[in-house]
Formats: C-alpha cells, sequence, structure tokens
C-alpha cells in the first residue's frame, strides 16, 4: 500500500513538473490587427489576424458607427418610378441605398426661389404662323449668352449694370435685365403662383384663360425638386404662337465671352475672310443705312447650311423682306415662300435673287490685312477711304476667336446734294459650323 501511494505521489510530481516546463517554454500571442477595415450594416471595426500560434483570435479595436455621408442619386427618380440615392460611409466605404421620390409640387415661395435662379441654361423654341424660330440662353450671375432667330449677344455684368459687349468694347447700360428664370421667360408674361393650379396628370402647374378681349392663354410650368425643368404653353391672339422651353445645367452653365483678335497676320486675315465667304454652316445678318440714319433695307439673316448635296437657307430674302427659304437640289434652286394666309408653297428658280453673295462681297477684303489699322477703343480694326472693288470706301472689321464676326462698310457715292451721299452696310457673322434650318411644311 505505501508504495502504491508512493507511486501515485511521484506521477502527480512529475506531471506538475511538465506542465510547468511546457508553460515555461510556450509563446506568448501577440494581437496583430488588419488594415482594412471589417464591417456589418450599422458599423466597422479592425480586427485581429492571430499569429503562427493563434489564428483564432477574435479581439477588435476601433469599433465605431458608420459616418454616412450627404449621398448621391444614383438613378435619377422619374414621374413613373422611384429613384435610388446611395450613401457611402467616409471611413471604410460601407454603402447603403434609399429609396427617392420625384418631388413635382412646391410652394409659393420655392415658386419664386425657382424663378430667381440664376445659373443654368434654356433651349427651345417659338412657332409663330407655322414658322418655327429656336431659342437658347445661358445665364449665370454675371454673363448672358443669347441665341435667336439667327441672331446671337453677350451681355455682362459691371459695377454699374449690364453692358452689350463683345468682349473688350462695352455698350450703354441696359435697363431690365437680370440673371433669372423669370428674366428669360419675361416676353411671355407669365402669370403668377396663385394663378396655377397643380394638375396631376401631367404633374405640371397649368394655367388656361380664354375671353374674348385677349384670346386664348395656356401655360404649364413643370417642377423636380424644386427647379423649372420646362415650361410650355399656347397663345392665340389672332397669331397662333406655341411654344416650349426646356432648362438644364442649373449650376454648371458656363458663358464664354469670345476672344477679339488684335494681332492678326496676313494669313488669319486672309484665312477668316475665305472662310466666311465659303464656309457651308454659318448664319449672318445685315441690314443698310444712309448719312440721314435712315435704314435703307430691312434688316434681315440668313442661314447657310449645307448637308450633303443639299444647300438649305432661310432669311428675310424676298423682294419684299418676307421669310422665304432656298432649297438647292442637284443644283435646282427652289424658292419656299408664305402667301397672306400663311400657307408655304415653293416655285423653282433661276438664281438666287435677293440674296448677298459673299463670295463676291468678302474675297476682295482678304488681302487688305496692311491697310487696317487696330481701333483699341472701338476694339475693331479699321481703314479709311480705300478702294475695293473700283469703290471708294470706309471699312470697319472685327475678327473673333480666328472667324470674321463683323464687317461694316460705308460706300460713298455721286447723288444729287439732296439725296445722302453715302450708304452703310453692315454684315454680321455666327454660328460658324453650328447653324440648322429647318424647313417649313409646304403645299407643292
Amino acid at each position: 500500500m505505501k508504495k502504491l501511494i508512493s507511486f501515485l505521489l511521484v506521477l502527480c510530481m512529475c506531471l506538475s513538473v511538465g506542465v510547468m516546463l511546457t508553460a515555461c517554454g510556450g509563446k506568448k500571442h501577440t494581437h496583430r490587427y488588419k488594415t482594412e477595415w471589417s464591417k456589418d450594416e450599422t458599423h466597422h471595426w479592425h480586427a485581429c489576424e492571430g499569429d503562427e500560434a493563434d489564428r483564432g483570435c477574435d479581439d477588435i479595436i476601433d469599433k465605431a458607427e458608420h459616418a454616412w455621408n450627404d449621398g448621391e442619386i444614383t438613378t435619377p427618380a422619374t414621374v413613373e418610378s422611384d429613384g435610388i440615392k446611395t450613401f457611402t460611409c467616409t471611413v471604410c466605404a460601407q454603402t447603403k441605398t434609399e429609396s427617392i421620390q420625384l418631388k413635382t409640387t412646391v410652394t409659393e415661395a420655392e415658386w419664386n426661389l425657382a424663378f430667381e435662379m440664376n445659373n443654368f441654361t434654356v433651349k427651345g423654341f417659338v412657332t409663330e404662323r407655322g414658322k418655327q424660330e429656336g431659342l437658347l440662353m445661358k445665364i449665370t450671375d454675371s454673363a448672358i449668352y443669347t441665341e435667336n432667330d439667327g441672331y446671337t449677344r453677350f451681355v455682362v455684368k459691371k459695377d454699374d449694370g449690364w453692358h452689350m459687349t463683345n468682349g473688350t468694347d462695352f455698350g450703354p447700360v441696359m435697363n431690365g435685365v437680370s440673371a433669372s428664370v423669370r428674366f428669360a421667360m419675361m416676353s411671355f408674361h407669365l402669370p403668377e403662383y396663385a394663378d396655377f393650379t397643380y394638375d396631376e396628370e401631367s404633374k405640371s402647374y397649368l394655367y388656361v384663360k380664354s375671353d374674348s378681349s385677349s384670346g386664348f392663354y395656356k401655360f404649364n410650368v413643370y417642377f423636380e425638386n424644386g427647379v423649372i425643368v420646362k415650361i410650355d404653353g399656347e397663345e392665340d391672339a389672332g397669331v397662333g404662337v406655341t411654344h416650349s422651353f426646356d432648362f438644364e445645367n442649373y449650376g454648371t452653365t458656363v458663358v464664354d465671352i469670345p476672344t477679339v483678335n488684335t494681332n492678326v497676320t496676313e494669313e488669319e486675315w486672309k484665312q477668316a475672310f475665305l472662310n466666311a465667304a465659303k464656309t457651308n454652316n454659318l448664319t449672318y445678318t445685315w441690314h443698310q443705312i444712309n448719312q440721314k440714319g435712315q435704314v435703307t433695307s430691312d434688316d434681315g439673316f440668313i442661314k447657310v447650311h449645307k448637308d450633303g448635296n443639299e444647300i438649305f437657307m432661310e432669311g428675310a430674302c424676298g423682294a419684299d423682306g418676307a421669310d422665304c427659304y432656298i432649297l438647292s437640289e442637284e443644283n435646282i434652286f427652289y424658292h419656299y415662300t408664305r402667301d397672306e394666309d400663311n400657307v408655304w408653297s415653293r416655285t423653282q428658280v433661276e438664281t438666287l435673287l435677293h440674296i448677298p453673295m459673299l463670295a463676291d462681297v468678302l474675297t476682295p477684303f482678304s488681302d487688305l490685312r496692311n491697310s487696317f489699322t487696330f481701333d483699341e477703343a472701338k476694339s475693331i480694326f479699321s481703314a479709311t477711304s480705300i478702294e475695293v472693288m473700283g469703290v471708294d470706301m470706309d471699312v470697319d472689321v472685327r475678327i473673333e476667336d480666328g472667324n470674321l464676326t463683323y464687317l461694316r462698310f460705308k460706300i460713298f457715292t455721286d447723288y444729287s446734294d439732296n439725296q445722302p451721299t453715302w450708304i452703310t452696310t453692315i454684315y454680321e457673322f455666327t454660328e460658324y459650323g453650328t447653324t440648322n434650318v429647318t424647313l417649313p411644311n409646304i403645299s407643292q
């Protein structure tokens, strides 16, 4: 019995010593945390990745709730379906989404605020008596660009008000100009918020008025999340006017004022005139006045657009200055005209009557660069009493961004003492490469 007890004591001592030796010779676990974030729907943290001795460590540090950003609309909402807004944690990049709906209604305060917004682009058209005229406006808080029916202009804001400009030369203060949606639509005299009712079917604010004195008026104003996206309507004050305008690029619209070339080489000068004379796509306007300030020919404009073998011309090109179109089909010219009942028709013509031929007018100026000096005050090239095509004249020229944009020449004549002794013709050239002509519906 004593031997058995002694054996058990010795065995226990050996086991104890073995455990101690094992403990002394073992390795202690050191936490090593991952650099990338672990995360779930609500939190993120750094997890221990363990070491060679222990891969099963579940210790964590830096646990915190997600820090969501303001969110980004990843799928825009429409009238037909909801959109999606995605939020991202600024710490670990975890994402979550929310469904968003398109807000098409506004309060009166939101209405007024939307009409005072001052950075946007308007694209649209007006149709009157069967003729459609396009409109493009770019409006910022410091500059406005307008392109309408062949005419373009730049208006900039200075300390004393708004001025028309060519980039360096500024005209007088223009009253009534403001950088706002209200200004862009002021010619249509839109009623106020209280005059509109919300139409659930079209998701727009609707105004309709019809009486014997003022005729028929209808306007729709469409909102999306507090901003105006579209205005369209009809007016029938004896002329049958329809219009539609889309509003876009809120906050991102930029107006680039053209650069007036002040140092033009002979080659650049020549190229500018020849391009204007021979281009297949541009818009130009002209008018004539005499020394008494009397207009001797109506203001006119021509849009020239060549598409393949066809040449389209639009403008005040009739003998009486009426609107007309000319279409070239395989070198046969057709003259589109509109009668007193606003019905369009076309006839074949032998020549392009009443249309200034640009090549004949402009080409002679292309070799006369050395006859001109730059007038800093007017931001224009000028020449006095030079002979062009056998005629004595004073000439002003403006070249912007390499293109001829303005040509004014004063021709001296030999009329009697009771008549003006000179005539001034002014050309303005715009929309190089961007001119578009839309032919009317016609009857043969």
